[in-house]
Formats: C-alpha cells, structure tokens, sequence
C-alpha cells in the first residue's frame, strides 16, 4: 500500500532529500556538459506547489550512483534551479508536481473543500548537446501534465525529446 504524505510535510521534506532518497550528482568536466534551467511553472499564483526535477539514465528510473533527485523547486522557495547534465549521452528526466489550493468547491452539496490537491508526473529523455542551456518547466494541462522542454539558443524543443510512460518511475525518489 502507498503512503500519501500531506502537501505541507512534502515541502519540509525536500531538503532531506540527500539522506533519504538517490541524489543526482553533475558532472565535473565542463567540456561534455549542459546546463537544464528548471523553473516553476504553476498557473494559479496562489496555489502552493512542490515540482521535483529527477535525473535517470533509463525509463524505468533505476536508482544508481549519481543518479535520483535533481532540484525542486516551491511557491516560497527557489523559483528556479540550475542543474549540470552530461552531454552527449541520453538522460532521462522525471518530473513531479503537486499543486493544492485552499477553499473552493466540495463535492458533497453545501461543504466548502478545505484544501484541493493536484499530483501528475511526466517522464521525457533527450540527448543534451555540450555548452547547451535547456529550460525546462512542467505544467498542470486538463487532462493530466505537460513537460515544456526547449534549448535556449534556438527556443525549440530537442529534435529526439521523447515522451515514456512515468508509471515505472512512480515509486523512485
């Protein structure tokens, strides 16, 4: 069975992150490197979000040395987190968010919700060119979530960004 935490103990849990969970690790050499700018992307300015950007080297997110939590990124805290990716090799990025607002409209006639919570999650890999800065931000759709991918220099996602089913990743870190 899988533990729901509550939205507010998630943003006092992101620090813990390096202890409790695989931590991605950037590469030291500049010359095969590429920068990922990951932003907040929440369009209700008053809604509370917790958006967590992980690095695998596969689909199914398989936990190794340098691989895990990325950066995060929250309504109060950091809007924006820079992140060093290998270059040249294919990279896997499994971004989270939840998103929850206060008040509005219950189910149960005459109730008034306390606390609305949205979860999605999205998987996408590509290719990172050397000396390249990506953003990336991930966004709440209707249906579901979307991942906005898009190489800085030419303001358009990678040519091989591809899309994988996030549910082998739903229990990694």
């Amino acid at each position: 069975m899988r533990m729901r935490w509550p939205a507010w103990a998630l943003m006092l849990m992101l620090p813990a992150q390096d202890v409790v969970a695989g931590k991605y690790r950037a590469p030291d050499n500049d010359a095969t490197v590429a920068t990922i700018e990951f932003t907040r992307s929440v369009p209700d300015p008053g809604a509370r979000s917790l958006q967590k950007l992980s690095l695998y080297r596969d689909a199914q997110c398989t936990l190794g040395k340098g691989v895990g939590y990325a950066a995060g990124v929250t309504r109060l805290g950091a809007k924006r987190k820079v992140v060093r990716v290998p270059a040249q090799q294919r990279i896997f990025l499994w971004v989270t968010t939840s998103e929850w607002t206060h008040g509005g409209k219950s189910e149960m006639p005459g109730f008034i919700a306390l606390a609305t919570q949205h979860d999605c999650m999205t998987l996408h890999s590509f290719v990172p060119e050397p000396g390249h800065r990506y953003s990336v931000s991930h966004r709440r759709t209707g249906d579901g979530c979307a991942l906005d991918v898009e190489d800085m220099a030419t303001a358009l996602p990678p040519a091989d960004l591809s899309l994988h089913n996030p549910m082998p990743c739903s229990d990694a870190p």
